[in-house]
């Protein structure tokens, strides 16, 4: 009987030590070492002691889910901060929800605009984390951050999506691409438009701009191209020539409005500049093509307005003279007084021109006479006659009683000498025949 006893009573002496544990919370019996011994709660854990500070129990107890213990030697469990839980039982510590972050063991503060938290149990979150570039987060306490919609961008950190200003475009959310020349975008486009006919899109366009008068501009132009020369692009939003440049006016390259011929020039359909006016003719303003002959009496040289007449002493026929060579002297025995004369005029009777160009004829000397017209000298009075007076178409005869036997005389002719014969008297025959026998 005593070694039954004494059998039974082994167990509990091969343990002999403390049944219960008396240094109040946070304490149990631990029989895992011989003898056993009085072990403190590890964090996550509690025991609360009897009012005797007694604790007979061999394991603590695991704080329960969302409550926590973060020391040791402890009688009971915290409950989590607002705006956290546990993962699971016996945790020392609380993780934060979804959009919140812990700046210390205690409290839970939300994530503010333009950043997440993912709440995870992996680890503490200190602090939240910015949205990426083409991500947002409008709201505090976000645990995501979406993707920008389309046709909006954003940087890092950021709290809305912006769209992309008119002339750019976007993919990815993350930046704008700039149009490239000949296409446009409004904001917010995910694509840029080819231009439209009319106008043209520098590069960054955010619209179309309207042609501007002196060019035109075809799909997808990124530049107007000027009019070209010849032609006049008079309005705007052109998308093609429509007029070539009329007679009578010039276009140069770019041109908005025909710029009118000057006199002296002449501009034919599809002019680019004006050209002189040909020699031989006169051009007004606004001509077309020189068409307007000079006219005989006159030359004119290249770009005239008006003719030149000849001057005076000369005379040309010629319709379409270019040069003053085209005015011919006026020949010996005529003369050409007035300007612009389409022939020399002969010399009248009594007059005479021994030399060219002349512009007028001079008088027959006394004892001279031009009875013909356009004579280049006078005739000499013969014997028996004479010319007393300047410009004489014919000579006197010797009155009855006179003589001369001189050519060119200018006086009268001489008295004969009574009774004379005519060989002394030199007396012509013709005039003794005259006096009928009244010697």
């Amino acid at each position: 009987m005593a070694t039954a006893v004494l059998l039974l009573l082994l167990p509990w002496l091969a343990h002999a030590g403390p049944s219960y544990c008396e240094y109040g919370d946070g304490y149990f019996v631990d029989w895992s070492v011989p003898n056993g011994q009085c072990t403190y709660c590890q964090p996550g854990t509690y025991k609360q002691a009897y009012n005797d500070n007694r604790i007979y129990a061999t394991t603590c107890d695991p704080c329960p889910k969302d409550m926590y213990q973060p020391l040791v030697k402890m009688g009971r469990c915290l409950p989590c901060p607002p705006n956290s839980r546990t993962e699971k039982p016996a945790t020392p510590v609380c993780y934060c929800n979804a959009g919140y972050y812990h700046p210390d063991d205690n409290r839970c503060v939300p994530c503010l605009p333009g950043s997440k938290s993912e709440g995870t149990f992996k680890k503490i979150e200190r602090a939240c984390i910015p949205c990426q570039a083409g991500t947002y987060a409008s709201a505090a306490a976000s645990s995501t951050c979406p993707p920008c919609a389309s046709g909006t961008q954003s940087s890092g950190g950021a709290s809305a999506c912006a769209a992309c200003v008119p002339g750019t475009y976007i993919t990815d959310g993350v930046s704008c691409t700039r149009c490239v020349a000949g296409t446009y975008a409004a904001a917010g486009a995910t694509v840029c438009l080819p231009c439209l006919v009319s106008g043209y899109c520098p590069a960054g366009s955010g619209a179309p701009v309207d042609c501007p008068r002196g060019s035109t501009c075809g799909p997808g132009a990124g530049a107007p191209t000027p009019c070209p020369a010849g032609s006049c692009c008079e309005t705007t939003r052109l998308s093609a020539v429509t007029r070539r440049c009329p007679g009578g006016y010039h276009c140069a390259a770019g041109c908005a409005a025909p710029v009118p011929c000057v006199a002296g020039t002449q501009c034919p359909e599809g002019a680019s500049a004006p050209t002189p006016c040909a020699a031989g003719y006169v051009c007004a303003a606004l001509t077309a093509g020189a068409t307007t002959a000079c006219g005989a009496g006159k030359y004119c040289v290249e770009g005239s307005t008006t003719p030149v007449p000849c001057p005076t002493g000369t005379a040309s026929a010629a319709t379409n003279a270019v040069a003053l060579a085209a005015c011919t002297p006026c020949a010996a025995g005529s003369y050409g007084s007035a300007v612009g004369q389409t022939a020399c005029l002969l010399c009248g009777t009594g007059t005479y021109a021994s030399t060219a160009a002349l512009t007028a004829c001079a008088s027959c000397q006394t004892g001279k006479f031009a009875a013909l017209q356009g004579q280049r000298l006078c005739d000499a009075c013969d014997g028996g006659t004479y010319a007393a007076g300047a410009g004489a178409t014919a000579c006197a005869q010797c009155d009855v009683g006179t003589a001369s036997n001189a050519r060119g005389a200018a006086a009268p002719c001489a008295q004969c000498v009574a009774g004379c014969v005519c060989q002394v008297c030199q007396c012509f025959k013709k005039n003794i025949l005259t006096m009928g026998g009244q010697f």
